[in-house]
């Protein structure tokens, strides 16, 4: 089964963008589903990034 998709442009900063993939059939992208349906407390990706999980991640990529 074929599916057809893009890579969308979720969120622009300066050191980092975040993509996701939308497939055609869906109304939100994967990383919108994501937020959707795992981290009800989390309402955008700005307060994502202040999660601790993801700073120690963050931090050390950039290191």
């Amino acid at each position: 089964m074929k599916q057809h998709y893009q890579i969308d442009l979720v969120e622009e900063y300066s050191n980092v963008n975040f993509y996701s993939i939308h497939l055609d059939n869906q109304e939100l992208t994967e990383l919108e589903r994501f937020f959707e349906k795992s981290i009800d407390t989390v309402v955008s990706i700005e307060e994502a990034l202040q999660a601790p999980v993801l700073q120690v991640y963050h931090d050390t990529a950039m290191a």
